[in-house]
Formats: C-alpha cells, sequence, structure tokens
C-alpha cells in the first residue's frame, strides 16, 4: 500500500470527512509506534566508511545516510574485524578527559544527543556500523517503498490509524476494537520478522573474558 491507499481505507471506514493532513499525521504517528516498538530487522541500515568520514572530534559523518536511531554494531573492518564497543558517555568524558582528542585506532563509540563518536578518535582504517534508522516522515503522496515497513504488513498502519481516529472521535467502543486487532496483528509481525531462519538456534555470544572455561 502507498499513502493514499491507506488514507481510501480510512475512507471506507467512514472517516472521509476527516481533512487528509490530518489522516497523514495519524499515519505517521502509527509508524513512529510501530517503529519504535522493536528493533525491527526493516530498520537495519549498513553503512561503511573510514576515518575521513569522522571530523577531528571523532564525530561520524550521516550526511549522505538516514538518521541513526540506535547502533547494533561497529567493527573495524581493517583489523580482523575488531568489535568497537559502547561506552556512556558520562564515563567517557570523566575516564579520559585529559585525552579526548587521543588519536590512533578506535575501540569505544559514544553517543551525544544522537550523534555517534569514536575514540581514539580514527587516524586510519575502514569500519562498518550496522544502525537502526528513523522512518521519514510519509506525506499523501509517498509511495510503498517510501514506508520502511514491509508492503505485506501495511494493513497495521491502516489498523493503529483507525483506533486513534476512533479515539479522536470519542467512540472508545470502536477504538478498543481496532487497538485489540492492532496488537493481536503486531504479535503476528514480530514472529515473522524477527524468526527469518530456523536452519540453527540462536548463539550466545562471549562478551567478558572472565566467562571463557579453560
Amino acid at each position: 500500500m502507498d499513502v493514499q491507499d491507506i488514507v481510501d481505507m480510512l475512507d471506507l471506514h467512514g472517516f472521509e470527512d476527516v481533512e487528509d493532513d490530518d489522516k497523514v499525521a495519524v499515519i505517521n504517528d502509527v509508524l513512529q509506534e510501530i517503529n519504535t516498538r522493536e528493533p525491527w530487522p526493516f530498520l537495519e541500515v549498513i553503512y561503511d566508511f573510514d576515518s575521513s568520514d569522522v571530523d577531528a572530534d571523532g564525530l561520524v559523518d550521516f550526511t549522505s545516510q538516514p538518521v541513526l536511531s540506535a547502533v547494533l554494531d561497529i567493527v573495524n573492518t581493517s583489523s580482523y574485524g575488531r568489535t568497537i564497543g559502547w561506552i556512556r558517555r558520562d564515563d567517557h568524558f570523566k575516564r579520559n578527559a585529559s585525552q579526548l582528542d587521543l588519536t590512533g585506532t578506535p575501540y569505544l563509540f559514544f553517543l551525544v544527543a544522537g550523534a555517534l563518536y569514536l575514540w581514539p578518535v580514527p587516524d586510519a582504517d575502514s569500519y562498518r556500523l550496522t544502525y537502526l534508522q528513523v522512518q521519514e516522515e510519509v506525506d499523501i503522496s509517498s509511495a510503498e517503498a517510501d514506508i520502511l515497513l514491509p508492503a505485506r504488513h501495511h494493513r497495521l498502519i491502516a489498523l493503529g490509524a483507525l483506533y486513534k481516529l476512533h479515539s479522536q472521535e470519542d467512540d472508545p467502543e470502536n477504538a478498543s476494537l481496532f487497538q485489540q486487532q492492532f496488537e493481536s496483528r503486531m504479535q503476528l509481525m514480530r514472529q515473522d520478522l524477527f524468526r527469518q531462519q530456523y536452519d540453527r538456534p540462536d548463539t550466545i555470544q562471549v562478551v567478558d573474558e572472565e566467562d571463557w572455561v579453560d
């Protein structure tokens, strides 16, 4: 479905008297509600960059990339896949206050107001970042491809919009009915999207050397 298709579906449920701009605003609200529920696979982005994309403060340039929502992982692809680990911004500033501009091979990352920084500030090498992106707002002319949610689950958007519109119309009975359908469909989508292979069970990653058994 494109956005117009979703708006048409809302009209069929009796909301043709609501301005299209208002219906699109509700659709955007539903998209954000869906996308912030889980680290959905459809939000994943891979960004390959190198030290030239990092400024003198360690800030990674996202000028040509989708907006960052959350980091999944970062590896140094020039150093045998070395992982770069997260540190709290306040911990980093306190622990490394005297060498915040240190350059070298980064092994930590931190976030400030949604912006990604590496430390030490890289002076070489290439990196691969996997992260969750933010869904850009759609409008009445937005195509199906502008919606990050897989097309087979686009009815979920309409269900969410219907329960919100009924709530706005002070119709709690229908609002509750469509909210139940929305939540039920959300559960089915969760099962569908997070179970992408049946070949092997998930693995437990060892992240602390003390967890190794000799």
